[in-house]
């Protein structure tokens, strides 16, 4: 069985190149779009798997944006000519930083109307999928987690090192304001002010050069909290979570939806600091430091508390994060296995093929 797979090449996201050894395992063979638009190309080929298509829209001038949008419809509308079945997965609420909403929002309505399959990574992107899915739609959704990261970071797992009741909490991935950053640096001022025992580390390239700057001339001004604000390669992100015993992600609800960090963080027996998005419902509640808020003001206050709860559990009981690390990694470990990932991609594309 031959898949079309887009993206098809990673781009610094392991999602990606895990999803295809996933579905290569089951008999499903990868191939890049172009494929099936060389002659004779579309024969053969089932289906064509589509991630973060919306992200193609996201262009600075509204009529690039609606360029896009036509040249999308048309990719689309070819491979169903060719009778190549459309499997498009639910990554975000909306684009992050997006330049024009209602065109996203129209394009997300576009590809569930035409998709014959909507891939869904938690159980929660039911409820965000209904403004965008017609009645009867819903029986489109298919529910594959999504995978661990144990084949790209097992051998960088260690327990957390003993500090003396100190917590090291790690932001790490794109600093883009859409993580909350200014968030991150609010905690470490209170943190300092409170003389909490934690200290911070931000690292991830800013690709903003004002917003990079902004963040370095804050976070020259606080104690406990210091930053490395470039690209950071794979294996040292591994090593970088491995030396931290919490991470922080506090995620604009608006638009986040799955986190593949926190997929990684548990991966490396860690656990995390985050909004309720979909990812953080797929697990036990008492595992993670998780919160919802309605205004930014109460995210900043939420962040805070479950800093201080963290630090109230290590200060009553040492191996208390270690502990919620361990049994995350053990449940990503059983539950997101890319045998069992592949699995899921398999059935889902005999269910197509007999249609």
């Amino acid at each position: 069985m031959k898949s079309i797979y887009s993206p098809f090449v990673p781009d610094g996201n392991p999602y990606v190149a895990i999803v295809q050894r996933a579905m290569n395992m089951h008999g499903i063979e990868t191939v890049q779009l172009r494929e099936a638009f060389k002659p004779g190309g579309a024969r053969g080929i089932k289906a064509a798997n589509f991630n973060w298509l919306e992200n193609k829209l996201n262009r600075k001038t509204l009529i690039g944006s609606l360029a896009n949008y036509g040249l999308c419809m048309f990719i689309i509308s070819w491979l169903k000519l060719h009778g190549i079945k459309i499997v498009f997965t639910f990554h975000n609420r909306i684009q992050h930083d997006s330049s024009h909403p209602r065109i996203d929002r129209s394009f997300m309505r576009y590809m569930c109307r035409e998709a014959d399959a909507i891939v869904i990574l938690s159980s929660y992107s039911r409820k965000i999928l209904k403004r965008y899915l017609r009645p009867g739609d819903e029986r489109k959704i298919c529910h594959i987690s999504h995978p661990n990261y144990l084949s790209e970071c097992g051998a960088y797992y260690k327990e957390p090192e003993k500090k003396d009741g100190r917590i090291d909490i790690l932001f790490a991935g794109a600093v883009k304001a859409y993580k909350g950053i200014e968030l991150i640096l609010d905690a470490a001022e209170r943190c300092e002010q409170e003389q909490l025992p934690v200290r911070f580390h931000i690292c991830g390239r800013a690709s903003d050069p004002a917003y990079k700057q902004m963040i370095e001339e804050r976070a020259a001004k606080i104690s406990n909290l210091d930053t490395s604000l470039s690209f950071v390669p794979d294996e040292e992100l591994y090593r970088l979570i491995g030396e931290n015993e919490l991470l922080i992600l506090p995620y604009d609800l608006r638009s986040s939806l799955n986190s593949g960090t926190l997929y990684l963080a548990f991966s490396l027996g860690r656990t995390a600091i985050c909004p309720k998005i979909g990812t953080v419902g797929e697990f036990p509640e008492d595992l993670i430091y998780s919160y919802t808020y309605r205004s930014e003001e109460e995210h900043a206050e939420k962040l805070f508390l479950m800093i201080r709860k963290a630090c109230d559990d290590i200060k009553r009981d040492p191996d208390a994060l270690a502990e919620k690390g361990r049994q995350l990694r053990k449940i990503v470990e059983e539950e997101c296995s890319e045998d069992r990932i592949g699995l899921g991609y398999r059935k889902l594309y005999e269910k197509l093929a007999a249609k």
